[in-house]
């Protein structure tokens, strides 16, 4: 879930188990980032989304260097570690 609101958009996503990608837009506050709720990564700017996939799609990789998967097999098992759901 990508969204400017710390509790509506990334707590409620976090909720139902997605991960939240926080916004510095809009609803967005300094003090957001200072609370309980944590978002899984904060961006500038919606434009800034592929750059940050990118990025952590390459350190999930680097991290799980002993499992070979290409593309999206890898994005899914690195949402899956993260998320804490792997087997």
């Amino acid at each position: 879930m990508i969204g400017d609101d710390i509790r509506g958009d990334i707590g409620g996503a976090q909720g139902a188990d997605i991960r939240g990608l926080l916004v510095r837009s809009g609803k967005f506050r300094p003090q957001d980032l200072r609370g309980e709720i944590q978002p899984d990564g904060v961006i500038d700017s919606i434009a800034d989304l592929p750059a940050w996939w990118v990025e952590s799609l390459l350190s999930c990789q680097e991290g799980m260097a002993q499992t070979p998967a290409p593309g999206l097999v890898c994005s899914i098992r690195c949402y899956l570690s993260r998320s804490g759901r792997s087997r």
